[in-house]
């Protein structure tokens, strides 16, 4: 961790990710867009947030991300 980066910082990326799912699920295609570029702009990547949706989209399975296909 940085000397400048606040102790919160991972609680704000996982509050940010949890956000993110939700969107995804509830299919808010207002807020996606937004929601999408500000995650990029805190340095997640296009494959977090792509791996964020897909397990957003899971319904009533264990899968895991590795165990679906095109993720492995």
């Amino acid at each position: 961790m940085s000397d400048n980066q606040s102790i919160f910082s991972q609680d704000w990326r996982d509050c940010l990710r949890a956000h993110y799912m939700h969107v995804i699920r509830t299919n808010d295609s207002v807020t996606e867009p937004t929601l999408h570029q500000i995650l990029l702009n805190v340095g997640f990547s296009e494959d977090e947030i792509k791996e964020m949706a897909i397990v957003a989209r899971m319904r009533d399975t264990d899968a895991t991300p590795g165990e679906l296909p095109g993720l492995a």
